[in-house]
C-alpha cells in the first residue's frame, strides 16, 4: 500500500492508502473504499518544480510523490498517460527530497495543488454566482455537445420496443416534474457496463447491461429518478465551474460572464468523464427517492438497486461501473432507508410495463454491441 492525500471537488479531503490492482487505484480511508479505473484517469505534474503527481477522477484529484506506486501502475495505462508516467519517474532519478524537510514540502505543495483544482471551499461563492447567471438553454446546448460526441463510440440501441418501454418510464417520472425548464430524455446506450450518467440540460444514459440485470422496473427507476435529480439540482454544471476552479474568479468579480459561458462552453467534452461528489450523490438519492414517491413508484426500488449492487460487488470482488461513478458508502445506504422510512405509509401499484420484454430487448442490445465489438 501507499499513501496519499485525496481532495473532492466539495472541498472535502482524505488521506488515504492506495492500491494498485489489474483493473484501477483502490484507495481506502476512514470515509470508505473507492476504486478507480485506470482508463479514467488524467494526469498532470503539480507541485513545486514538479516533485508530485495529481491524479484526476472527474472532479477528484489524488496527490502522490511515490514512484514504486507509478511503476505498478504504468503497465496498466495508455501510451500517453505511460509517457506522462515516464517524465515523473525519470525527474524522481534525478533529483532527491531532503527528508527532514519531506513534511512542510508536502503541505506546501498539496495546497498549491488544491488551489490549481479549484477545491477550496472559497471557490464555491465563484461557483454559485456563475452557476446562477448561466442559462438553462447554454447549460443544455453543453449536455448535448458532450452527448453527440459520446455517441460516437458509444452509439443508442436500436430497438423500438426498449425505446418505447424507457419512454413509458420517463413519462411516469416527468408528472411529477411540473414547473422544471429542462426536458428529460433517456436513452439506452449499447454498453456491457452496468452504469448509468446524467449531463447537464437533461441528456440521460441507461446502458443496456444495466436495463438488462436490473432486479426489477423499480429499481430501473430508481436509478432513472436518481440521474434525474443530477440535472434538475444542476450538478454536472456546479463540477464543470469546479473543474474550471480558480480561473472563474477574476471574470466573475468584474461581471464578465460572456468570458464565463465562453470557458463552460470549452470544457464541455470534459464532461462525459466527470464524477460527482460523495454530497451530491446523496442529494440525489433523497431527491429521488421524494421523486419516485410523488409520481406513485415504490421508492423501495432504489433500496433495492443498491443492494443488488453492493451484493455484485462482494460476489465478483470487484468494483462494478455503477459504483465506481457513483461511490456507496454504508451511510449513503442507511441515509436511503432511513428517507424511505419517513415517507407516508401507501400502496403503490405496479409499475406498467412489460419488463421481461424490456429486459430481452436490452440484452440483446449489449449483446449486439459485444459482437460488433464496438
Amino acid at each position: 500500500m501507499y499513501d496519499g492525500q485525496l481532495y473532492q471537488a466539495d472541498g472535502d479531503k482524505y488521506r488515504v492508502r492506495v492500491v494498485a490492482d489489474a483493473e484501477g487505484l483502490v484507495m481506502e480511508s476512514p470515509e470508505g473504499r473507492e476504486h478507480w479505473t485506470y482508463s479514467s484517469l488524467n494526469m498532470e505534474w503539480t507541485g513545486s518544480e514538479n516533485r508530485m503527481v495529481a491524479i484526476h477522477h472527474g472532479q477528484d484529484c489524488l496527490y502522490v510523490n511515490d514512484p514504486d506506486l507509478l511503476n505498478l501502475m504504468s503497465p496498466h495505462l495508455t501510451s500517453a498517460q505511460q509517457s506522462v508516467i515516464g517524465k515523473i519517474l525519470k525527474q524522481s532519478k534525478k533529483k532527491g527530497v531532503v527528508k527532514g524537510l519531506m513534511a512542510l514540502l508536502l503541505a506546501t505543495l498539496l495546497l498549491l495543488g488544491a488551489i490549481a483544482c479549484g477545491l477550496f471551499r472559497v471557490a464555491l461563492w465563484g461557483r454559485d454566482t456563475a452557476i446562477a447567471k448561466i442559462p438553462v438553454t447554454w447549460e443544455q446546448e453543453l449536455g448535448k455537445q458532450a452527448y453527440a460526441s459520446m455517441l460516437e463510440d458509444t452509439p443508442a440501441c436500436d430497438s423500438k420496443a426498449l425505446s418505447t418501454g424507457i419512454k413509458t418510464l420517463e413519462a411516469k417520472l416527468e408528472k411529477s416534474l411540473q414547473g422544471t425548464p429542462y426536458n428529460l430524455e433517456y436513452q439506452v446506450l449499447k454498453s456491457q457496463q452496468v452504469n448509468a450518467f446524467a449531463l447537464p440540460g437533461g441528456n440521460i444514459g441507461l446502458n443496456a447491461e444495466l436495463v438488462a440485470k436490473a432486479p426489477s422496473a423499480e429499481a430501473l427507476m430508481g436509478v432513472m429518478a436518481h440521474e434525474a435529480q443530477h440535472v434538475l439540482q444542476r450538478h454536472g454544471l456546479k463540477g464543470v465551474i469546479n473543474q474550471l476552479g480558480v480561473t472563474l474568479m477574476i471574470p466573475l468579480v468584474f461581471g464578465d460572464m460572456g468570458s464565463v459561458m465562453i470557458a463552460v462552453a470549452g470544457a464541455g467534452a470534459s464532461l462525459i468523464n466527470l464524477g460527482f461528489s460523495r454530497g451530491q450523490e446523496s442529494e440525489a438519492d433523497a431527491l429521488g427517492v421524494n421523486l419516485l414517491d410523488q409520481a406513485g413508484v415504490d421508492p423501495r426500488g432504489m433500496e433495492q438497486f443498491f443492494k443488488w449492487m453492493s451484493a455484485e460487488e462482494a460476489k465478483k470482488g470487484s468494483v462494478p461501473a455503477f459504483l465506481s461513478t457513483h461511490p456507496l458508502s454504508s451511510e449513503r445506504e442507511a441515509a436511503i432507508h432511513t428517507a424511505i422510512g419517513k415517507l407516508p405509509k401507501k400502496t403503490y401499484a405496479p409499475v406498467d410495463v412489460n419488463w421481461p420484454q424490456l429486459q430481452a430487448e436490452a440484452r440483446k442490445c449489449a449483446g449486439a454491441n459485444k459482437a460488433g465489438g464496438s
